[in-house]
């Protein structure tokens, strides 16, 4: 978001085939130019196998197959895509394993870094 954040809501969910976290950071601060209040929406999941995360992966990725600017993202994780109209949201989910991270920032402000939401992937990407 390339500002100051606090997080402003945080819930987790736990099913037979999943745990799920999910916050989301909004920044302190409203572009003074636009008055645009931006916010990233962070979702880690662990689902019960590799086979589950796939199909919930696969889901994703056909509902949003027809959207224009929606791009498979390549050597991050297992399968990885990006999702941007380049002016109100920039979104990356990745899935590694069994898990899936999604991370999106709503209100896309002129201090939004598309190459450091990609940084930011790849930094968690690596630790799962």
């Amino acid at each position: 978001m390339g500002q100051p954040a606090t997080i402003t809501d945080r819930t987790t969910e736990k099913t037979d085939s999943s745990a799920k976290y999910r916050c989301t950071y909004t920044a302190e601060k409203a572009e003074t130019t636009s008055g645009k209040l931006g916010h990233v929406y962070y979702m880690f999941e662990t689902y019960r196998g590799e086979n589950v995360s796939k199909k919930v992966y696969t889901q994703i990725f056909s509902q949003n197959a027809s959207m224009p600017h929606l791009n498979a993202i390549k050597n991050l994780g297992d399968e990885a895509l990006r999702h941007t109209d380049n002016e109100n949201f920039d979104m990356i989910i990745v899935r590694k394993g069994n898990k899936i991270v999604r991370i999106k920032v709503n209100r896309l402000t002129k201090m939004t870094s598309a190459a450091e939401l990609l940084v930011v992937a790849e930094k968690i990407t690596v630790s799962l």
